[in-house]
């Protein structure tokens, strides 16, 4: 299914990756590596990338965004989808989810419990962000993730498509073992501060809510989108 881009700056297809793990499966899943710098001559010849270069320490940090990046950065060739996957029956919607390591964390949840792609709405995070591929751990790259899209047209577009399109909830919700999930579902996480636009939420076929104990007033939307990727995962 293609679902509708606006017209914005197109990404450049570059993104950072630091510190071996990421590296490593960006290569595992495929991604293009355009540059590797390193520290340790041997991590060249460990991830085989032909653009090598070693540089010194102090260096090496004036690239990275962060203060230990295990001395490995690289520069990657790779851009979100424009479609999602054929058959997809799991589909998990960032709709103003823009702290980078909740979006992050969500998209590596998403795909440890099997769902079949992600979507960050217009409004979410950029899943090229450097601090939310670090949170997501390799998983933007081992999962579809499709980027600026509108939220409102995503509810559409997926309910007019036979999806059972679910809202998460703070409170009122249907608890998510009673909900029927034998059909295909997408999932639609709000905003941290603010949960999901009443204009999105009036789109969807329902919602549901993670209880919490008494005197908890609610979990963030990394949290509670974890438990409800995994609570919905199983098949009907």
């Amino acid at each position: 299914m293609r679902l509708r881009r606006g017209r914005e700056r197109a990404a450049t297809g570059m993104v950072l990756l630091e510190g071996r793990r990421l590296v490593r499966a960006a290569r595992d899943a495929g991604v293009e590596l355009e540059a590797l710098y390193v520290t340790d001559p041997a991590d060249v010849l460990a991830h085989g990338v032909a653009h090598a270069s070693v540089v010194p320490d102090d260096l090496l940090l004036t690239m990275a965004t962060t203060q230990n990046p295990q001395g490995l950065v690289a520069v990657a060739r790779w851009r979100p989808a424009t479609t999602l996957p054929g058959g997809a029956a799991r589909v998990l919607v960032l709709a103003g989810v823009s702290d980078p390591g909740n979006a992050g964390t969500l998209v590596r949840s998403a795909a440890a419990f099997g769902w079949d792609a992600v979507v960050l709405a217009r409004g979410s995070c950029d899943p090229t962000n450097p601090k939310a591929l670090r949170a997501g751990a390799g998983a933007t790259f081992a999962t579809t993730v499709v980027a600026g899209v509108d939220a409102g047209d995503v509810a559409g577009a997926l309910g007019a498509d036979g999806f059972t399109t679910i809202g998460a909830a703070t409170r009122g919700g249907t608890a998510p073992e009673q909900v029927d999930v034998t059909g295909r579902i997408a999932l639609f996480v709000g905003s941290e501060a603010h949960g999901l636009d009443p204009a999105v939420a009036e789109l969807l076929s329902t919602e549901v809510t993670v209880p919490v104990a008494a005197g908890v007033d609610s979990l963030n939307a990394a949290a509670a989108g974890a438990v409800l990727t995994y609570a919905l995962a199983r098949r009907g």
